[in-house]
């Protein structure tokens, strides 16, 4: 029995509040992910940058950008599809979902921080 006797009323309002907290989390999840898009995406200018600055009359190709950028496109991507994942099933073991989701996203800023220090030290 909820405090006051209010079973139906306090059942709802933390529905709501989950509800909420399951939307806010999204919403952090979708701007972590956009962040790390546009740092991936300054990386690949950068590295474009120097590229044209050493060969200006030569064209780029997949080839000319550092390794680790692709494979920051590829963490982004396992990293959308876990995010995907925590959302569709947010009624589902939402907890653990999250906790993978939040690890997913770690890992994409561990690489990227890592990825960003390896392109300073070219510098």
């Amino acid at each position: 029995m909820g405090l006051f006797g209010n079973d139906k009323e306090q059942d709802e309002r933390l529905s709501n509040m989950e509800e909420w907290l399951q939307g806010l989390t999204n919403v952090v999840q979708k701007n972590h992910l956009a962040t790390s898009q546009l740092r991936i995406e300054l990386m690949k200018v950068q590295s474009s940058v120097k590229k044209l600055q050493s060969n200006v009359s030569e064209k780029l190709s997949q080839e000319d950008f550092d390794p680790a950028v692709i494979q920051l496109n590829d963490q982004l991507a396992k990293a959308r599809v876990k995010y995907e994942e925590a959302k569709s099933a947010a009624t589902e073991n939402w907890t653990s979902l999250q906790n993978n989701a939040m690890q997913a996203l770690e890992d994409l800023d561990r690489q990227l921080q890592e990825a960003d220090e390896r392109m300073g030290e070219e510098n």
